[in-house]
């Protein structure tokens, strides 16, 4: 990912952090508030080798809802897709039915920064490639697998899962869709020099083979039930042509993308706008429906919501709670506020002082008030994170207890004490420059000054933002999971040693262990355990600090027609239209 040296971290004073929150949002927040946000300090968490976590029922399937959901709703355990050994071919798609032609326009929070699916890490960046790109699978409003490129997939034993590819599907520069682009799209996730997004979740794989032109056989290392839920959920399966790759090279690919999907890359100007078109040839009948998609990053909330109701965009992502609950009565638009399958969190960087120390880790995760983030900047719309996990998810462990929703002070500074700083410390917190993520950092500033933590919070464009994160260079951020509708997509690559997104360099072989159980069994009576004993690990040792189970916040106009928001936050323009 490139580093852009021209946009330097920008530290902010107390009062300049203010009078900025102030200007974009109408205000942050009143500090009084935090004090009526207190309850009793909790306990540290217990001692995961002291917890032994009992075999967990399987839950009853609860479908996501696509309409706005109240928070209560993400309490209820949904089903993970799971796959079958044979999952029928999909119906042919129905003929589209809206009105042709126009531009529908996207405001975006952050700028993207790479539109290649294999080695992007920017949640924004997918709402881009999922117009650019096709996947094999994807997911539908009940979080279930459906085929995409491709038609069904076979698994006739627990060592071999195969796809058969859909017929005369084109990419955009004309090259054709076959069993060879395929196996060249895995085999160049899972060489360790391209430094895939999703790798570690792809390492099941053994071996791929094109023993025909339409299909793919996939060798696998170890059984792996999470498999084509990975491929359906994630960049993994959004297919990249080998033609691309040999034009562009990997450093072309993250600005000139070239997918099967219904819009084909026009243009991108950087801390502007990207532009699609209409893909003529696209395989769908009918479809798109829209002549252009333009994206443009408008990242203060109330900005963004502006642009809405003016006219000047047609849907909106991420933004305030506050501004979302207000426009919800106005009658010329829609907005939704759907339980995600991702957290919040603070990342850390285990590498250097002083997050290498887990008393210190601890203290930092004690002093936290979470019920604070949850009233001032959410207001009650999602849930408290004490683990990876959501409470829409079957894997999910009621019993956590984490480091509990308001902040332990006295516990904080005995964790200090513990890791030799007494007094405290000061360290950087890199942040977006999304309006909801500077109230967020600051309102931890805040928390943690009351125990002798100072935050130096660098307020910072995407790119470098980004790139700070896999050189090293951060030393605490705060950053967004979006998760996956399989509990081990939100653990695995994140905690075991040397995953591809544990940036903070995190090792502890007990919980590999347990990871490795929950990935390879496919028995949910197994995975449930493990995956339980393995939040506690985490929860205990804090190698991030979890806050909050986000909603996906999205608005637009009544004058879109077809779209339907998931629990995944993808957005998808395939087959919408604009009245």
């Amino acid at each position: 990912m490139r580093k852009d040296s021209p946009h330097r971290p920008r530290p902010l004073n107390r009062r300049q952090f203010l009078l900025r929150a102030a200007g974009a949002g109408g205000g942050l927040f009143a500090l009084p508030l935090l004090g009526a946000c207190q309850a009793p300090a909790p306990a540290a968490p217990a001692k995961p080798a002291e917890s032994k976590p009992a075999e967990a029922a399987k839950p009853a399937a609860a479908a996501p809802t696509t309409a706005p959901a109240k928070p209560a709703e993400a309490a209820k355990p949904a089903e993970a897709s799971k796959p079958a050994a044979q999952a029928p071919a999909a119906q042919a798609p129905a003929a589209a039915t809206g009105k042709k032609g126009g531009r529908l326009r996207v405001a975006l929070t952050s700028d993207p920064t790479n539109l290649d699916p294999h080695t992007s890490t920017g949640t924004t960046e997918t709402y881009v490639q999922r117009q650019i790109f096709d996947p094999l699978f994807d997911l539908d409003e009940n979080m279930d697998i459906v085929p995409v490129l491709a038609e069904k997939y076979e698994q006739p034993d627990p060592l071999t899962l195969v796809l058969k590819l859909r017929s005369g599907v084109t990419f955009h520069d004309g090259s054709p869709l076959d069993s060879a682009v395929v196996k060249w799209h895995f085999d160049r996730q899972l060489d360790p020099a391209t430094k895939a997004f999703n790798r570690s979740l792809l390492e099941s794989i053994k071996t791929v083979e094109a023993p025909d032109p339409l299909t793919v056989r996939l060798l696998l290392k170890e059984p792996d039930p999470a498999l084509i839920s990975i491929i359906a959920n994630s960049g993994a399966g959004r297919v990249v042509p080998k033609t691309a790759f040999d034009k562009f090279g990997a450093e072309g690919l993250l600005r000139n993308p070239v997918g099967a999907g219904p819009f084909q890359f026009v243009e991108w100007v950087q801390g502007s706008h990207i532009l699609l078109k209409r893909y003529d040839k696209y395989w769908q009948k009918d479809l798109p429906l829209l002549d252009e998609v333009h994206f443009k990053t408008v990242p203060d909330s109330g900005v963004k919501l502006t642009e809405l109701r003016t006219g000047n965009v047609d849907i909106i992502d991420d933004f305030l709670v506050r501004d979302a609950n207000a426009l919800k009565s106005d009658a010329g638009f829609d907005v939704s506020m759907l339980p995600g399958l991702g957290y919040l969190r603070v990342e850390l960087n285990h590498s250097k002082p002083p997050f290498d120390n887990k008393a210190l880790r601890q203290a930092f995760a004690a002093a936290v008030n979470r019920s604070a983030i949850d009233k001032v900047v959410f207001q009650g719309s999602g849930a408290i994170a004490q683990g990876p996990i959501p409470p829409n998810n079957w894997a999910f462990d009621k019993e956590l207890k984490g480091w509990g929703p308001v902040a332990n002070v006295e516990l904080a500074k005995q964790k200090l004490a513990e890791g030799g700083q007494p007094n405290g410390f000061k360290v950087t917190f890199d942040t977006n420059n999304s309006t909801q993520r500077v109230q967020i950092s600051q309102l931890i500033q805040e928390q943690l000054r009351a125990v002798g933590i100072e935050l130096e919070i660098l307020i910072l464009e995407p790119g470098p933002y980004g790139a700070r994160r896999p050189s090293l260079e951060y030393v605490s951020r705060i950053a967004t999971w979006s998760g996956r509708a399989d509990a081990i997509g939100n653990m695995y690559s994140h905690f075991v040693t040397k995953g591809v997104n544990n940036f903070g360099s995190y090792s502890n072989p007990e919980l590999d262990k347990l990871l490795d159980t929950a990935k390879t069994s496919t028995d949910r009576a197994q995975r449930i355990p493990a995956f339980q004993a393995a939040q506690r690990i985490v929860a205990d040792e804090s190698p991030v600090i979890f806050l909050y189970h986000e909603p996906w916040i999205r608005a637009w106009s009544k004058k879109l027609v077809g779209y339907k928001p998931l629990a995944d936050g993808m957005l998808r323009f395939g087959a919408v239209s604009l009245a």
